[in-house]
Order: structure tokens, then C-alpha cells, then sequence
């Protein structure tokens, strides 16, 4: 009996793109440390106090501002010069952020140099059916945090879990959600939130 050759498979290379700072992807200045400074390492994670909810609205507008729109260099710096572009960060599936890019949203990622802290921050234009879902929810999970603007106009909310503070900010237009290891209270982040939400004015 002939035996019949056995055939070689020779898997596919997979090439792995990385990611810039950003989702969609944009570029930007990243930052260098400053002497003298000594910061506490803490852990990357930025673990939310909240995940993603799920809806059945209507899909929102697509935003078209880039991260270096939404909080530019300058902005950045002003909060904290250490600060600088995640250049490989990406949301993490399940969260606030990746749920905001997948309604046509953006997600942007900012790292300090010294301590390795990730600042996340997405924004999305929901439609107005799901921006109410997503503010009701957030009031029922969050605290309120009046310092990120002056309701109705501005309804910001706040909650912190493993080390990481976690936000989401409602306009009459936009969602703006964040987390970060380096919000360990409200107004940790509310430099940030300001700046952003002045951006999308």
C-alpha cells in the first residue's frame, strides 16, 4: 500500500498594527521628564467602576475631532508636564471608552513618563434617545460632581474602584467618558474635563 506524503501547513504571519494614542488614530507630541521630578510608580491599570451598557438607540454622529483636538499639547502639558501620547494605547473591550468609539466616537490615551499612570478619555455624539439612557445610568451608578459644569447644561459624575477613577461628563450633545489611576478624587480630572468640553463647544 502507498502511503500518501503528509501535507505541510505553513501558517499565515499575523502582522499586529499598533495603535497611536488615539482610536481612530492620530499622532501627537509625547513628553519627557522633567529633572528632579520623582514620582510614585503605581499600577497601569485603569480599571472603571462601571462597564459599557449595552442599548438599542439609534447609532450616534460620527465625531470628528481628533485627541489633538480634544485636549491639545498645551492642555496637556498644563495639567501635568510629564504627561505625554500613549502611542499604543487602544480601549479595552467592555469599557465606557471602546462602547464611545463604537458609536462613532474617539478614544485617546495619554501616559506619564515617570509613573506610568494612563489617562483615558473618549467622547461620543450619541443620539438624543441614547445620550438619556447613558445619563440615567450614570446618575444611577456614579456620583454627581457639579464641578465638571453647572447642570443641565453640563451633568458630570464621578466614582472610584481599584485604585481608578473613572467619569463620565453629559452635554445636550456629547458623552465624555474617561478613567485613570491619576484620578483618585472629582477634581483630579476636572482640569482635563473642562478643557475637553471647551474644545467640543
Amino acid at each position: 500500500m502507498r502511503r500518501r506524503p503528509y501535507a505541510l501547513i505553513v501558517p499565515a504571519a499575523v502582522v499586529l498594527l499598533a495603535l497611536a494614542g488615539c482610536t481612530p488614530g492620530t499622532t501627537g507630541p509625547t513628553a519627557t521628564n522633567i529633572p528632579g521630578e520623582t514620582l510614585t510608580p503605581r499600577p497601569t491599570s485603569t480599571s472603571t467602576a462601571t462597564v459599557a451598557p449595552t442599548s438599542t438607540a439609534a447609532p450616534g454622529t460620527p465625531v470628528t475631532v481628533t485627541c489633538e483636538q480634544l485636549l491639545s499639547p498645551q492642555d496637556i502639558y498644563d495639567f501635568n508636564p510629564n504627561f505625554g501620547v500613549a502611542p499604543n494605547y487602544a480601549p479595552k473591550a467592555g469599557t465606557p471608552q471602546k462602547a464611545a468609539v463604537d458609536d462613532g466616537g474617539i478614544a485617546c490615551g495619554w501616559s506619564n513618563q515617570t509613573s506610568g499612570d494612563l489617562i483615558e478619555l473618549a467622547v461620543s455624539h450619541p443620539s438624543a434617545e441614547h445620550l438619556t439612557e447613558l445619563r440615567t445610568q450614570a446618575a444611577a451608578s456614579l456620583s454627581a460632581v457639579p464641578t465638571y459644569g453647572t447642570p443641565p447644561a453640563v451633568d458630570g459624575f464621578f466614582a472610584s474602584k481599584d485604585g481608578a477613577g473613572s467619569l463620565q461628563v453629559f452635554t445636550d450633545t456629547y458623552a465624555l467618558v474617561g478613567s485613570s489611576t491619576a484620578f483618585f478624587e472629582p477634581g483630579d480630572a476636572a482640569q482635563l474635563v473642562q478643557a475637553a468640553l471647551s474644545h467640543l463647544s
